[in-house]
Formats: structure tokens, C-alpha cells, sequence
């Protein structure tokens, strides 16, 4: 029989909840941003599990949580081995009265209520911070490979499992903020926010794909028609994943060929070199508009 758990509450001043594994569950591991705080044994009696058939109703565990949570927002994970049972962005009691959304409905795209906010976005300026409501997997297409809940893997082009922390340098991601260029699937997008990071994910609109190489010979909307697809289910899986995990990774939208007036504590300075962004932007378009003599010649181009 296959682990049955449900955490009961994941809150500022609690963690409960009961596992069974067809019998006791030794350990259970709680994480704070990314670092373990503590393991506990799930053998606490409740009549209720009992009265289930859960057992003799020694299955459950609690832990007093105020004292782990020193961030205002805090991702808790609560794991069994390699497998992630539960994670939860959790505010600190004392910012439960800063806790009212700052997204206004209309402006951000993500839907007032349907989630928690994280506060500030990581992104202001002109960007679009957008959210799409995925459940259906056969509408995905996944880059990345990861493990479902029920421990089947996806197929993908790559698989980061095992490799995700050299991957990114054995970086640790305790409390800082990441913005990601390109997602994809987001196996790092959110394995960074299991670690403890605070993620924001940038993708260009559908009709701007970066990725798409000009060439004089290739005929670039025949392209987007054949790939646009392709996108979206690579798409729907980030979001697929990311409402399965309950996640609180923001997306954005930025069209690189309009000038991005960003906060320049986010990504550098970004808001002081509008005329280097407006010359990429430029140089970019003009293929596209046919000015094969113009500020970048791409006649030559080769995709690799």
C-alpha cells in the first residue's frame, strides 16, 4: 500500500498532520527556507485515525513552528525520505497584519484569492506578471523530468534530479531572491524555492519568442505557427507543476523589445540602461522588419 498523509495544518504557530505506510513511517524531515529544522517521529495517538482504521492511531505528529519562521514569508517543506509530502509559503504571526494582497486585480494577471501573494512583487516597472490555472497533464509537455506525487516520472529532454544543486553551483538559496530567464518545465524554478529562495520567472509573450534565431532564408511566421504549440504545452506543464505544488514562484512577462523599466534592486540597475536595452531591442526587430543592412546584419546567422 502506498503512503497515505495529510497534513492538517501548516501554519505560523503549528505543523500537524499523520502518515502511514501501511504500518509506522519512522521519520518525517521539516524544512524552513531550505534548511532542516527538525525530524520527528510520527507516533502520536489520535482517537480519530483509530476510529479510521489508520492503524492503532499512532500516526500523527505536531511541531511548534513560531520559533523557526524569522523571515515575513517562509517556505516550510515537509518530507519522508526523497519524497516531498508538503510545501507551504507561511507567514510570520507578526506580518499577518501586512498580509493583504498588493497586486491589484486587472493590473498583474493573477487571480485576487486564488492564492497567496508574497507581498512586494520581485518585479515592478513595465512587466506582466501573469498566472494560468493547469490541472489537465495531457495538455503538458514537460522539458524537465520530475517525479509526480505518485513517484512516476515525466519524460523530458533533461533530467536535473540528481544534479540540481551542482548544477547551480551548490548555491545556497536561504533566503535570496532568484529571477530565472526561461523556465521552461520550472524544475529549478521551484527546486530553488524548496531551498529556500524567493523565485520571480521571466518569459516573453507568445507572439515574441526569444529563442527564434533570425535568418534571411527562414520564413519566421511559418516558424511561430509550427512552434507556438510546442510552447504552450512546455508552458502548461510550469503550470501544471506549479499549481500541484502549491506554488508561490512568480512568472512575468517581458517582451524584450520594449524597453524594461525594472527595480533596479531586482535585477540590477536594469532602470539606467534604457538605451542599451532600446539598442538590443533594435537590433533584434530588424531582421524582421527586413533591414538586412541595418544596425546587425543577420544574413549570415546559423542556429546551433
Amino acid at each position: 500500500m502506498p503512503y497515505r498523509w495529510r497534513i492538517d495544518e501548516c501554519s505560523a504557530t503549528r505543523l500537524a498532520g499523520w502518515i502511514d505506510d501501511d504500518g509506522p513511517v519512522d521519520a518525517i524531515d521539516v524544512a524552513v527556507n531550505g534548511r532542516h529544522i527538525a525530524t520527528l517521529s510520527p507516533v502520536e495517538y489520535r482517537k480519530d485515525l483509530q476510529d479510521a482504521g489508520i492503524g492503532d492511531g499512532r500516526r500523527s505528529f505536531s511541531l511548534s513552528m513560531s520559533r523557526y519562521l524569522v523571515e515575513p514569508l517562509n517556505l516550510v517543506s515537509i518530507s519522508c525520505g526523497s519524497r516531498i509530502l508538503h510545501t507551504a509559503t507561511v507567514r510570520r504571526a507578526d506580518a499577518e497584519s501586512r498580509a493583504n494582497a498588493v497586486l491589484p486585480a486587472g493590473k498583474t494577471g493573477v487571480p485576487q484569492g486564488d492564492r497567496e501573494t508574497s507581498g512586494e512583487p520581485l518585479l515592478k516597472g513595465d512587466v506582466r506578471r501573469v498566472y494560468r490555472d493547469v490541472t489537465n497533464m495531457e495538455a503538458c509537455e514537460f522539458y524537465h523530468v520530475v517525479d509526480l506525487p505518485d513517484g512516476t516520472p515525466t519524460r523530458g529532454q533533461w533530467d536535473l534530479r540528481k544534479t540540481a544543486d551542482r548544477y547551480l553551483g551548490n548555491v545556497d538559496f536561504a533566503g535570496r531572491r532568484v529571477i530565472e530567464i526561461g523556465p521552461a518545465s520550472g524544475f529549478l524554478s521551484f527546486h530553488m524555492e524548496r531551498r529556500g529562495a524567493r523565485v520571480a520567472v521571466i518569459e516573453p509573450p507568445m507572439e515574441s519568442f526569444w529563442d527564434l534565431v533570425p535568418q534571411s532564408a527562414a520564413n519566421l511566421d511559418h516558424v511561430r505557427s509550427s512552434f507556438g504549440s510546442h510552447i504552450e504545452q512546455i508552458r502548461n506543464s510550469f503550470w501544471y507543476l506549479h499549481k500541484l505544488y502549491r506554488s508561490s514562484v512568480e512568472c512575468y512577462e517581458i517582451d524584450v523589445r520594449a524597453t524594461v523599466v525594472a527595480d533596479h534592486r531586482a535585477i540590477g540597475r536594469a532602470s539606467q540602461r534604457r538605451e542599451t536595452l532600446s539598442s538590443i531591442r533594435d537590433r533584434i526587430g530588424a531582421p524582421e522588419r527586413g533591414e538586412k543592412d541595418g544596425p546587425w546584419d543577420c544574413s549570415t546567422a546559423r542556429s546551433r
